[in-house]
Parts: structure tokens; C-alpha cells; sequence
């Protein structure tokens, strides 16, 4: 137990001598570097550290007798350095040591003249350190230093500083460290300069990345540490110097990083500027020019190339874009139109021509196909800087080929943008449009009649004739509809064409140029009511478009009106009555029998209202030679004295 109190004793006797002893310098007193530099255990931190003083050090180091800071030296001169320790609180003095080392971690240059706080130590590894003298009233401490020889390179110096409470004790202290680089001055020696500038235009997006640098590199390129190639306007290359070139900041220069090869070739950055500080455009012309940045230890004075040849600047044409392919619709006309807006950059475009490719065509049509376009077979718009633009093709019209334009057919719309020649020299072409089955509208059926033929009192009591459409070919059916005559005023095309299938009778197209049809016994009209008799009503032909050359049905005009007889009335009953039909060439007539007793003339009119046949008949059953007259409708007249009676047959 005595032992151990006495080895405590001891320790405690040592550390305070050993603390006590560092008051007049770490070095001095005890032989140690405590800096942070490499190679020692420990810094003043490791012992100071913990109080409340709140410590930083500063270290300067100026050209004597001025205040301002170098970060360069020349070898052998002396120069005033100055360590600083900042705090908070009133700390009862402060302490600090200093080592200048080179990249070898060697001692770098000596010490001399500090001041009377300050004091010079070296330790027996050769490292010379400046350092307190005892405890210092004042927180900076001064001491020259004389540069090391040339080719030293950089020095670094390694400080640790503290503030002490006074106590003889490390605790309730602050200490911090801190370290300055400067590197050796070289004598005026200019890198070695970048030759064989070359610049192309490479490039079609508008912007810097269009331009294409290349340049032989340095003959000596340890005195480059980059190279920055400066885009410059033609316009201002004579007045462009070196001291312009250090002056330009990053955005306007692209940087080359020296790594040994013979030749450097790169393209511009697309946000780099030129020496203006304004973007690279098409339509200007530009030299380049290299700057050789020196390396700053094999050369400290940077170097200007010779300038480039001049390269103007020139892109593609601007691109139409959003086609959009329509159908006029117009009857029996191809008629198509094309709406596109306008390129982006339309200064670049002088004429914008519009093309229709047929659908089988368009895998193969391509920017060649369409610069061999004739001006016959495409529409020409000029620009003036609206938002979008329409061309429109006619009947006459023909597709990118040479074909006329048909309908029937599938087609897509490009647009090629013709280079203005000065900002642009390729011309582009868009992308397609939607395809487009060119369709016409379906042809109308004309010379629609209603004839009541029968006496049934249904539906086949109605014959209705009407002559063909001009173009059949547009049609893929016609549909007889039946319409009373109070809503006749009402019916369109679309009302036309949403009848459903059981109210209305279909006719399919033959090529002939009329047609006529009895409707069933069992027809309704268009609102699905049984064909009356006493009911009047009008006959309409809806054209029913065939999807292919025609895409929109198309309605006649209503026939005259016409009301069905009712057979079985009485007053029908008591009037002159007979039939009519049309058998082969001949038409069959008869009379009731119970009117042969009275005189009854037969007249027969044509559709035109012209008297053919007229004369006196007597029996009930008539045949009358209709052989010498043309095909159409005739009406069937019967006279007895104040009776008459009138039908219509169809030849």
C-alpha cells in the first residue's frame, strides 16, 4: 500500500513538472513538436483542450514591412509571418508553436528575429520550430522566415496555439490548431502554346454544341494545367488579346484537361457562350482561339494561340409540326386541307411545302423522296410569322407522286421546310400527319314519286320510282322512307339516317338509271306506323354512303304528297273505279262492270303531261299497246259523265 501511494506521488510530482515545464515552449522544455504536423503523436488540443475560451488561430504571412498576405514565395527571401490566436473569455495568457515543412515533410527555410515572446527551438530530428518564450500577456506572435532554396515547391506551415487559465494546470484551458500552404514562386516562364487550331460546324441543334474544336497540344505540355478553347466572333478577333482571354469567366470557354495526346478534337458545350458572353447562333461566323493556363510551377505566365479559321455558323431549317389532315367534304370533289404550325425558329425557313403521300407510299418517303418533289405536285406556303398555317388541295390537285387525288384513297400530309440559305442550309421534313381516307359525299337520288297503284289499303298500295344518283359507285344502298306529310318539313339526313331497319324498305343499286318498288303489304312508315289509308304522306331516298369514296349519306327531296284510297268505303263504292297494271308492254285495265252501261273515254298522259292514247273503251277487260312509248310513269284516266277516275302505272 505505501508502495502505491508513492509511484502515485510520483506520476503526479512528473505531470505537474511536465506542465509547468511547457509554459516556456513545448520544444524548449521538453523537446516535443505538439503542431499537428505528420510524424508527431500529439498537438496542444490533446491537453489544453476542454476549457471554455472558445480558441482559433490564424496563421499570415506577408512581404516585410506590408500587411498583405502572399500565398506564393521566392525562394530565399524572408518574409514576416504572424500567428494569431482568437478567443472568448479572459484567459490568463497564451501559448504557441510553429513548424514549416516542405512535401517531403522536411524542415522548409529558417527562423529568425521573433519577438520577445517568441522564441526558436530545433529538435533533433532537424525540425525547427518557432514557439513562446514563457506565457504571453498578448495573443499574436511574430517571427521571420527566410524562403527555402529554389525548387522547394510548396510549404506548408503547421501551427497549434492556446489559451491557458493561468493555473499551472492543463485543465479549464482552450487550444486549437490550424495550417497555411503557399507554393513556390517560378520565374516568368510562359506555358508552351496549343497550334493548328481548326473549328467546323458539325452540328445542327443551334446552340455552341454545333461547333467542333481541334488543336495540337503543346510541345511541352508539363507547363499546361488546361487548356480553354474560346469561341470568339469573327468580327472581334483582331482586338482579341491574352488579357481578354484571362478575363473571360467559365461559361465562355470550353476546358481541355492536358493527358498526353497528340491532338484534341471536342465539341463545344451547348450552354457555352462566346467571348461576348452571349450564345453561340446560327448565322454568325466564329474563330477560335486556345489558351495555354500555366501550370504555376514549370511556368507561372499564360499563353494565347494563334486564331483559328472563321466557320459560319449554320443549322437545318426549322420543322413544321402538328399536321392535321381533313376532309372538306365537298360533293364529288377531292378536296382536302392541311393545317400545320409553323417552325420554331422560322427565320431559318424561306418556303414550307405540303405534300400528300398515298398510305402504300409512306414507308418510303423520306427527306430524298421529298426534296425530288415537282412543284406540280405540291402546294407552296410562305412564311410571314403566323401560329399556324392551311393549304388546301382541289379537285385538280395532285398527290406527292404525280397521281391525281381520289377519293377512296389514303393519304398523309408532310410538310418540308426549304433552308433559308444563310441561317440554315439542310432542309427538314416533319413528321406525318394522321391518314385520311378521302371521301365525297354519297349521290343524291333525284325525281322522286309516290303513286297509289293498289287497292289494298296497306303499304302495297304504294309504288314509289326514282332515278338513279349520277355516281352510283358512292353508294352502298337506298333507302325508301315513308314520311307523313306533317313531318316532312322536319326530316333531314341525320333523322334519315337513324331510322331503324324495320321502317323503312331497301333498294340495292343495279346500275340502273331508275328504279321503281312497290312496297310490302306489311310497311310501316319511318315511325314504325302501318301505311294508312285517308293518311297523307311524302316519299323520301336516303343514299346510303359506302364508307369507301364516300363517307356522309345524302336525303332527296320528298315526292309530292300522296293519300291511299280506302277501297271498302261506300263512297268509293259508288264511284268509277277500275285497275291498272303494266304487264310486259301492255297495259292491262279493267273496269267494274256495273259502270259499262255509261259512255267512259280512257286517256292516258305521260309524265311530262302530254295526251298519247285517247279513246272510247266498253268492255271490263282492256289491253292497250304501250309498246311505241318510252319507259316512265303515265297516268291512267277514266271519264264518265261527272265521275272520274285516275291512276298511275309505271312503264
Amino acid at each position: 500500500m505505501k508502495k502505491r501511494i508513492v509511484l502515485m506521488t510520483f506520476g503526479l510530482a512528473f505531470l505537474a513538472f511536465v506542465f509547468s515545464s511547457s509554459s516556456g515552449g513545448r520544444a524548449s522544455a521538453a523537446g516535443s513538436g505538439n503542431t499537428g504536423a505528420p510524424g508527431e503523436s500529439t498537438t496542444c488540443v490533446t491537453c489544453h483542450g476542454g476549457g471554455n475560451f472558445n480558441v482559433g488561430l490564424s496563421i499570415n504571412i506577408y512581404n516585410q514591412g506590408t500587411i498583405t498576405p502572399i500565398t506564393t514565395y521566392s525562394p530565399g527571401q524572408t518574409y514576416s509571418m504572424e500567428v494569431t490566436i482568437s478567443n472568448s473569455g479572459l484567459p490568463g495568457g497564451f501559448g504557441f508553436q510553429m513548424v514549416a515543412l516542405n512535401a517531403s515533410n522536411s524542415n522548409a527555410g529558417s527562423w529568425l528575429s521573433p519577438s520577445s515572446n517568441t522564441q526558436i527551438a530545433t529538435l533533433g530530428n532537424g525540425r525547427s520550430y518557432a514557439e513562446h518564450n514563457g506565457i504571453s500577456g498578448t495573443n499574436t506572435f511574430m517571427v521571420d522566415w527566410t524562403a527555402p532554396t529554389t525548387g522547394t515547391g510548396s510549404v506548408t506551415f503547421y501551427s497549434a496555439g492556446n489559451a491557458v487559465n493561468g493555473t499551472g494546470s492543463t485543465a479549464g484551458d482552450g487550444a486549437a490548431t490550424s495550417s497555411l500552404m503557399i507554393t513556390e514562386m517560378v520565374a516568368n516562364v510562359s506555358a508552351d502554346m496549343a497550334t493548328n487550331i481548326s473549328l467546323a460546324d458539325n452540328g445542327n441543334n443551334g446552340n455552341g454544341s454545333d461547333l467542333q474544336f481541334s488543336f495540337d497540344a503543346a510541345a511541352n505540355e508539363n507547363t499546361v494545367s488546361q487548356y480553354r478553347v474560346i469561341i470568339v466572333k469573327q468580327s472581334n478577333a483582331a482586338s482579341f488579346n491574352l488579357a481578354t482571354a484571362q478575363g473571360l469567366i467559365n461559361s465562355s470557354y470550353t476546358t481541355v484537361n492536358p493527358n498526353g495526346s497528340a491532338t484534341y478534337t471536342q465539341s463545344v458545350g451547348f450552354l457555352t457562350k462566346d467571348s461576348d458572353g452571349a450564345n453561340i447562333v446560327n448565322g454568325q461566323s466564329y474563330v477560335a482561339f486556345v489558351l495555354s493556363a500555366a501550370d504555376g510551377t514549370n511556368a507561372n505566365l499564360n499563353v494565347l494561340s494563334s486564331v483559328s479559321s472563321s466557320v459560319l455558323m449554320q443549322g437545318v431549317a426549322g420543322t413544321a409540326t402538328g399536321l392535321m389532315a381533313s376532309d372538306t367534304g365537298s360533293p364529288g370533289a377531292p378536296d382536302l386541307n392541311v393545317m400545320f404550325n409553323k417552325a420554331t425558329d422560322e427565320s431559318t425557313v424561306s418556303e414550307y411545302r405540303v405534300m400528300l403521300v398515298e398510305n402504300s407510299n409512306m414507308a418510303a418517303f423520306d427527306l430524298a423522296a421529298a426534296q425530288s418533289v415537282m412543284m406540280a405536285n405540291y402546294v407552296s406556303v410562305s412564311p410571314n410569322g403566323s401560329a399556324n398555317y392551311t393549304a388546301s388541295f382541289g379537285m385538280a390537285s395532285n398527290d406527292a407522286s404525280g397521281s391525281p387525288l381520289s377519293n377512296g384513297t389514303t393519304y398523309a400530309a408532310f410538310v418540308l421546310s426549304i433552308a433559308d440559305g444563310t441561317l440554315a442550309v439542310t432542309n427538314t421534313l416533319s413528321t406525318s400527319s394522321n391518314t385520311l381516307l378521302l371521301q365525297t359525299v354519297a349521290g343524291v337520288a333525284t325525281n322522286v314519286m309516290a303513286l297509289d297503284t293498289n287497292e289494298t289499303a296497306t303499304g302495297e298500295d304504294l309504288l314509289v320510282y326514282f332515278d338513279a344518283a349520277t355516281d352510283e359507285s358512292t353508294i352502298s344502298e337506298y333507302r325508301i322512307l315513308v314520311v307523313k306529310s306533317a313531318n316532312a318539313n322536319g326530316f333531314t339526313e341525320p333523322t334519315a339516317s337513324a331510322v331503324v331497319m324495320s321502317n323503312y324498305t331497301t333498294v340495292t343499286t343495279s346500275g340502273n338509271m331508275d328504279y321503281s318498288t312497290t312496297l310490302a303489304n306489311t310497311a310501316t312508315d319511318v315511325d314504325g306506323d302501318a301505311i294508312a289509308v285517308n293518311m297523307a304522306y311524302k316519299v323520301f331516298v336516303l343514299s346510303v354512303a359506302n364508307g369507301t369514296t364516300a363517307g356522309t349519306s345524302t336525303l332527296s327531296t320528298g315526292s309530292a304528297e300522296v293519300t291511299l284510297n280506302d277501297p271498302v268505303s261506300t263512297l268509293n263504292q259508288l264511284k268509277l273505279s277500275g285497275n291498272a297494271t303494266m304487264i310486259g308492254e301492255q297495259l292491262y285495265l279493267t273496269i267494274d262492270n256495273k259502270f259499262l252501261n255509261k259512255a267512259i273515254q280512257l286517256s292516258i298522259i305521260d309524265a311530262n303531261g302530254r295526251l298519247v292514247i285517247q279513246q272510247n273503251i266498253n268492255d271490263s277487260e282492256n289491253w292497250i299497246d304501250m309498246n311505241a312509248y318510252a319507259k316512265g310513269i303515265y297516268w291512267i284516266n277514266l271519264r264518265s259523265e261527272n265521275q272520274t277516275w285516275t291512276k298511275a302505272v309505271l312503264k
